[in-house]
This record gives C-alpha cells, sequence and structure tokens, in this order.
C-alpha cells in the first residue's frame, strides 16, 4: 500500500515525511562530501607548494656541490701540474689521494642529492596530476549541466533545446597523416660488413639500409635487411591535430623519421618500478593494465649508441649534390638534390637534424640566425616517438638524453664520423584502434 502524504507536510506539497528525511541526509551527505573534497584539495595544494620548495632546495644544493665539486678538480689540476712529472714523493701522493678522496665524496653527494631530486619531481607531478585531474571532473560537472539535449513532447511536433552558447556541431575530421620522410642512406660500398660497426649485425657481405617506408613494416622477413629506426607516433600526431583550428593551421604535417645507418651493436634496457598508482588497482585488471600511461614509465629505460659515418659520401657529393649524376652510389639509386647538399655541407648533423625534427615535430623546423632552418632549438620537446630495434624490440618512447661525439671532420669542420648515445624512457603503449 502507497504511503500518504503526511499532514505535517508543508502545504502545497506532496512529498511524504520519508522523502524530505531523505532529501534532507542527501543534502547534508553532499554537503559533507563537498567539504571532505575541498579540504583535500587544501591539502594537496598545501603539500604541492612545500614540494615545489623541497625540488627547489635539491635542485639549489646539486647546483652548489658541482660547483664545490668543480673547486676540488681545479686544485688537483693545479697539483698534478705543480707535482710534475712523476714520480711523487710520499707527502705528494698523499696530497694527490686526500684531494681525490675529496672529489669521490663530492660525487656519493652529488649521486644522494639527485636521488632527493629526483623523488621531489616525481612526488611533485603526482599531486600536480591528481590536482588537474580533480580539476578536470570538476569542470566536467559544471559542463554536463548545460549539455543534455532536452525533448519536448514526442512525436512530429517535438523540438530540442540547446543550451545557450553551446556549439553541438561535430569537430572537423583529421586530414589522413601523410608517409614517412626519412634521412638519406650512405653510399652503397659504407654497408660492407668489413665495417666493425656492421660486424656483429650483418649475416651478408652487404647489408643495406632497406626501403621501407614505415618502419612498423622494417624487419618483417630474415631475408630483409633493414637499420633501426625513430620515427613520429602516429598516435602523438593525431592527437595534436586535436589543437588545429578547422581548416586553418601552420602544423607542418610531414611525419619525419630517423633511420640508424648503423645497427647499435649493444642496447641496454631496464625496467623500472613506476610511481603515483595503486598496483592492486593494476594487478585487479579494473583499469585495462594501462593507469600509468598519463606519466610515462620513466624508469624503465632504452639506451644505446649509433654510429654515424659520411666518410664515403664526400667522394662524390658537391655543394649542388652528385657530381656525376651518370654515377649514383646510393641504394635504391637514392637522389634527392636538397638532402644530397645538406650532407655535402653539414655531413652528419644532416641525419642528426631528421633526429631533431623527429624528437621535436611538429612544427619543428624554425628559422635559426645562425645555421639557417632547423629542428634543432637545443632542448628536446619530449614528445612521444616510436623506436624500432628490430621485430622484436618495439617501443613508444620519449628521449631523454642525446650526447654526440664528433670524431673526425674533413677539412671544412664537416664532421663525418659521430658517435651518438641515446637514453630513451618508455611510454606504455595501448593498442588503438588500426594497431590490431
Amino acid at each position: 500500500m502507497a504511503e500518504t502524504p503526511d499532514r505535517y507536510a508543508r502545504p502545497g506539497t506532496t512529498l511524504t515525511t520519508s522523502q524530505i528525511i531523505s532529501n534532507i541526509k542527501n543534502e547534508q551527505q553532499r554537503v559533507q562530501n563537498e567539504k571532505n573534497i575541498n579540504a583535500e584539495k587544501a591539502k594537496q595544494r598545501k603539500q604541492l607548494q612545500e614540494s615545489v620548495q623541497s625540488e627547489d632546495k635539491w635542485k639549489s644544493e646539486k647546483s652548489k656541490r658541482y660547483s664545490e665539486k668543480a673547486i676540488l678538480e681545479s686544485q688537483l689540476k693545479t697539483l698534478y701540474t705543480q707535482y710534475a712529472p712523476p714520480p711523487y714523493s710520499v707527502g705528494e701522493t698523499a696530497i694527490l689521494n686526500s684531494k681525490i678522496a675529496e672529489i669521490d665524496t663530492k660525487n656519493a653527494q652529488i649521486i644522494e642529492v639527485t636521488r632527493r631530486l629526483d623523488a621531489a619531481v616525481t612526488l611533485r607531478k603526482t599531486i600536480q596530476n591528481d590536482l588537474i585531474s580533480a580539476s578536470t571532473a570538476d569542470a566536467k560537472k559544471v559542463l554536463n549541466k548545460t549539455k543534455p539535449v532536452v525533448n519536448k513532447g514526442k512525436g512530429k511536433g517535438s523540438t530540442q533545446i540547446k543550451p545557450s552558447g553551446v556549439e553541438t556541431s561535430p569537430p572537423p575530421k583529421s586530414p589522413p597523416l601523410p608517409p614517412y620522410t626519412y634521412n638519406a642512406p650512405m653510399v652503397q660500398s659504407a654497408y660492407f660488413r668489413d665495417n666493425a660497426p656492421q660486424g656483429s649485425t650483418a649475416s651478408s657481405s652487404v647489408s643495406g639500409p632497406g626501403n621501407y617506408p614505415d618502419a612498423r613494416n622494417a624487419f618483417g622477413t630474415t631475408s630483409e635487411t633493414a637499420k633501426g629506426t625513430i620515427q613520429m607516433s602516429r598516435k602523438f600526431q593525431d592527437s595534436t591535430q586535436f589543437y588545429n583550428k578547422k581548416e586553418i593551421s601552420n602544423q607542418d604535417l610531414t611525419m619525419y623519421g630517423f633511420k640508424f645507418l648503423y645497427n647499435p651493436n649493444e642496447v641496454s634496457m631496464g625496467w623500472g618500478i613506476a610511481e603515483g598508482f595503486n598496483p592492486e588497482v593494476i594487478q585487479s585488471g579494473a583499469d585495462g593494465g594501462f593507469g600509468t600511461i598519463g606519466a610515462g614509465l620513466f624508469q624503465s629505460t632504452v639506451d644505446f649508441t649509433l654510429l654515424l659515418n659520411r666518410i664515403g659520401d664526400m667522394s662524390y657529393l658537391d655543394s649542388n649534390g652528385l657530381v656525376n649524376p651518370a654515377i649514383n652510389p646510393y641504394p635504391n639509386n637514392f637522389n634527392t638534390a636538397e638532402d644530397l647538399q645538406l650532407i655535402y655541407k653539414k655531413g652528419t648533423m644532416y641525419d642528426l637534424e631528421y633526429l631533431f625534427r623527429t624528437l621535436n615535430g611538429p612544427s619543428a623546423i624554425y628559422d635559426s640566425g645562425l645555421n639557417g632552418k632547423t629542428a634543432d632549438r637545443g632542448y628536446l620537446t619530449g614528445a612521444m616517438v616510436e623506436l624500432h630495434l628490430g621485430d622484436g624490440l618495439r617501443y613508444q618512447v620519449r628521449v631523454g638524453n642525446i650526447s654526440i661525439s664528433h670524431t673526425l671532420f674533413n677539412d671544412r669542420m664537416v664532421p663525418l664520423v659521430s658517435n651518438v648515445q641515446l637514453s630513451c624512457h618508455r611510454y606504455v603503449d595501448i593498442p588503438v584502434e588500426g594497431d590490431r
């Protein structure tokens, strides 16, 4: 039997006493929840302020330790010069060993300070992500109040009421992405197995660069020759197109890639604990196993060294491209005048230019006052890229550090041989439509 309205209910209402009590309790619970949320936000803001202060402190400490180390190293050099030549006296040996011990102590302090700084940075990022997530959730709640479309009535006469100022037209579709543009290969003779860098990674007498248009198709069969590749991620590139303003955009949509000239002889890989998430949730499968994608797996790394060699190219090139167009020494008859001119002008920096275009893109190229058009901005943006080392070694990464050592120049001071050390940090590689 349905409950009848209470005689003590407010006149003009049809609520029962139970409904009124329930409404009051629900409102009280809502207010209490809001207070708890605001208190938690205030706590997180305070923690964020403290973590920023801690981060600044350890940055200052690290800089201080490096300055102190530089002074000790200068003192050691002075003593080394002063006591030269060996052999050293007992007193000189004691002083030199004491100075070396001070430098070792300072190095240990730098390692500890760096560890504390990294922990402070990780904490600060975790708190920031939590605050951003909370702010995003609040914004969605506000948006959802104006988002629904209300139907009045049914049938042919029904109408729809749109919230004022809300754009309901669908966003424009992203244009299809173009094929990849890679750096030029070396001359064919440079791929002989007798070259030391390729000796342990080639089974045939000559190992070409591989003529694949997309590194996802490289290393497909045992008979194919292929070199490792770093190329723009189609996932990341497609997401950047979200920021295009319909047809009006200056974004460079070129999909750049950097093909290795030689495969690395050694690859170091490491896996680390991803902080800032609940492992029990991951193990339960509730989030699909992708709870750490937002932060990236910065403790999981892939490190390797590449050799760049442009010695052979200089025998066939001048400032206009091929010296003799009838003689083309490049695999697959590669002959793009602009690329060949840049190889002659920049040597191995030509290949590194493609690496910077890949890592800093899209729209990485700008007009430098010293070097003309280049993607080398003096820093790395940390964009997601694809790393293809082999058929079973493909990863989504960000390159965190590049160290380059030029070991051979020609008479124009163009680097012809360079060693490139890359340190990559992995991302969770979530499959999307088209990947399966």
